[in-house]
């Protein structure tokens, strides 16, 4: 959770202190647009790999196309895994 201080600032976080989130910020600040979109899909590729990574220990033996339909429907939810699955069945 965060705290917005006024509508123009970042929200600050509640578990860090003023100094730190200071620090944060300004570090943010000098990776400019194309660092911080860097950093932002670094950090989406680590998500979704932990994500498939534990649906594999979940699921020992499940083929890719399992895990595949078992991401989308933690991620996304069950309607769409089904319907990608009837899509995936229907070729």
């Amino acid at each position: 959770m965060a705290i917005r201080l006024r509508p123009h600032e970042a929200p600050l976080p509640t578990d860090t202190s003023p100094e730190a989130a200071a620090v944060q910020e300004r570090l943010f600040r000098e990776m400019g647009p194309a660092g911080r979109m860097r950093a932002a899909l670094d950090l989406s590729e680590a998500v979704i790999e932990e994500v498939r990574r534990s649906l594999e220990r979940l699921h020992p033996g499940a083929t890719r196309r399992e895990i595949d339909l078992a991401f989308i429907e933690t991620c996304y939810g069950a309607d769409l895994a089904r319907e990608v699955a009837d899509h995936l069945r229907d070729r």
